[in-house]
């Protein structure tokens, strides 16, 4: 019964979140919950990575290059990552987190906000591109570990997806945490500042609103141990 009545309780918060949230931090209003959402990084509230294209590069004789875009949609596969890299430097200087919803992506700006929908079972989920990868077979997407239990291919390791580059929500997002003013490869301003909200937090809630997919995000983030 009290596993029922948490569950309801739960489920009612998030329906009014979703409700007073449109999507940048001085806006979100009458809301102190900010820790319901922050299980996984409490202590994050800055930035702590950096705005980075990159330069072209080679692994594995495949060359990739990097850099700034408007529009991207891929398909491809894509595999997980996660205890071996747990709290280890990202390609732009972030610390990784196998609990966050985070991915890593050969070319893409670091950060961006993408779309990814797993294909074979239809489930959508928006991530933060904040790494580089994959480099083996040919693959387009490496995502957490989490990211791949609510996409449901944790299990099976792998899975065919296809992944869009959301550009409003990358310029929202890049607001937010304090990165302005982007020309071509360069940041003319950045300051990362701090968030009300956790940099994980903000993914959550970028998820509530334009997917509506909080009994995925349920599933493995507010009632898993």
């Amino acid at each position: 019964m009290f596993k029922l009545y948490k569950i309801i309780l739960n489920f009612s918060l998030l329906l009014f979140l979703v409700s007073c949230f449109d999507h940048t931090n001085s806006n979100i209003k009458h809301i102190d919950k900010e820790n319901f959402f922050s299980k996984y990084d409490p202590h994050n509230k800055k930035y702590k990575g950096h705005y980075k294209v990159g330069k072209k590069y080679k692994i594995r004789n495949i060359t990739y290059t990097p850099k700034p875009i408007k529009n991207l949609n891929q398909t491809g596969e894509a595999s997980w990552y996660g205890k071996n890299d747990h709290k280890k430097l990202t390609a732009n200087g972030e610390i990784f987190n196998k609990y966050a919803l985070t991915a890593a992506h050969p070319t893409l700006p670091l950060p961006s906000i993408i779309e990814v929908q797993n294909l074979e079972n239809k489930k959508k989920l928006i991530l933060m591109v904040n790494d580089r990868g994959p480099f083996a077979n040919r693959r387009i997407l490496d995502v957490s570990e989490y990211a791949a239990k609510i996409l449901d291919f944790h299990h099976k390791g792998k899975a065919k997806i296809r992944l869009k580059y959301l550009q409003n929500e990358t310029e929202k997002f890049l607001s937010n945490i304090g990165i302005k003013r982007i020309e071509g490869y360069k940041v003319k301003h950045q300051i990362h500042q701090t968030s009300k909200y956790t940099i994980n937090a903000q993914i959550i809630l970028i998820n509530l609103k334009l997917l509506n997919n909080m009994r995925d995000l349920n599933k493995y983030y507010f009632y898993a141990k």
